[in-house]
């Protein structure tokens, strides 16, 4: 089985603290994080240290702080940094879940996701939307980018959040593609299915701007007829719906649809909201007339009464990561190592002990 050095160094209980709001912690790394900055290169290496949510790196390792520790993946070879709060003059409208003083979101996990009560007070702080001395604008964007730019501009992906989830609680999936030479740009707001215009198409635009911009730090180093979208739950619905734009050549949807009318990897588990099943998603992806391919996870890790599965993308980064990574390697950067992952009768996704499930359907 071919696989990308992602090593997992502490694997513990895991609990709400990545659900649908930042984790609270510090980075290691030697630089410090400006929310305002969008700072572009990352200088001549990728920077050294694990960094966790809200650090703005370079990092070669993320650590995800889940209850009393936590879960640290190896970045990529070219690192990762994050730029808090981007975008001014691409602003997406501020909806009622984002508002100052609103319930809904706590309302949303609590009854939605029943977690373990000992972690409320770690929930309403991180329901706050600060971590690292950064507040989320939601109006705004994160982008995640490689601390050490390639040679060439990169491939572009925008980001759709589940409902009530900034960025940064998928810290780990994001690093972790950008580090392997991916522009990830992910609009703040935590309601991405609504608004106009649509706010994963609005980071597009945001994107194709910066990149024409001699005083941006992204000038010239994003490849815009390069364009994909991975979302989770009502992003991966967002993601469907963005599939539409000319722009977006191949998608992602992580437990949030199935179909799709660019080709696609549509990823789900059991205890998932949807109630997808292998079977189904099996003949879903059977019955596409794009390539696509489906992955299912089982021994989900349990961290609430209901739907644990639905938060895969976050308690258990690692394994959603590199499945992630050689998707956009195959489809936009045309790797062939990665295309391995996915194709052939001793594809790496294929028979994991029983971890996971995996089918696809004419993919290239």
């Amino acid at each position: 089985m071919t696989r990308s050095p992602l090593q997992i160094s502490s694997r513990t209980s895991l609990h709400l603290l990545a659900v649908a709001g930042i984790a609270l912690g510090g980075c290691s790394s030697s630089s410090s994080n400006d929310s305002n900055s969008g700072s572009g290169d990352g200088g001549s290496d990728a920077g050294s240290g694990s960094c966790m949510p809200g650090s703005a790196g370079p990092c070669t390792s993320y650590t995800t702080p889940l209850g009393d520790s936590g879960t640290t993946i190896q970045l990529g070879p070219y690192g990762a940094s994050a730029d808090n709060n981007i975008g001014k003059g691409f602003e997406n409208q501020i909806q009622m879940g984002d508002t100052a003083g609103s319930t809904y979101c706590k309302t949303f996990i609590d009854g939605v996701f029943g977690p373990d009560p000992a972690f409320s007070a770690q929930v309403d702080q991180i329901l706050t939307g600060t971590a690292n001395g950064v507040s989320v604008d939601y109006s705004l964007y994160t982008a995640y980018r490689p601390a050490t730019w390639p040679t060439a501009p990169v491939p572009v992906i925008t980001w759709g959040n589940g409902t009530c989830a900034p960025p940064e609680s998928y810290g780990a999936l994001l690093r972790y593609v950008a580090s392997y030479g991916f522009f990830v740009i992910a609009a703040n707001s935590r309601e991405v299915g609504s608004g106009s215009p649509a706010p994963m198409l609005h980071a597009l635009d945001f994107a194709a701007a910066a990149n024409a911009d001699k005083t941006s730090p992204y000038y010239g180093k994003l490849d815009m007829t390069k364009v994909g979208a991975m979302g989770h739950s009502q992003g991966a619905m967002a993601t469907a719906s963005a599939a539409s734009d000319p722009r977006v050549l191949d998608i992602i949807l992580f437990n949030g649809g199935d179909t799709s009318s660019k080709p696609y990897l549509a990823v789900s588990g059991d205890t998932d909201i949807t109630f997808y099943t292998p079977s189904a998603m099996a003949a879903a992806i059977d019955a596409s007339t794009v390539p696509a391919a489906w992955l299912y996870f089982h021994q989900i890790d349990v961290i609430g009464k209901n739907f644990s599965g639905h938060l895969t993308i976050q308690t258990q980064p690692e394994r959603v990561a590199e499945p992630a990574k050689d998707w956009w390697q195959m489809m936009l950067q045309n790797n062939t190592a990665a295309q391995a992952e996915f194709v052939g009768p001793s594809c790496g996704l294929c028979g994991d002990g029983g971890a996971q499930e995996f089918g696809e359907n004419n993919l290239p």
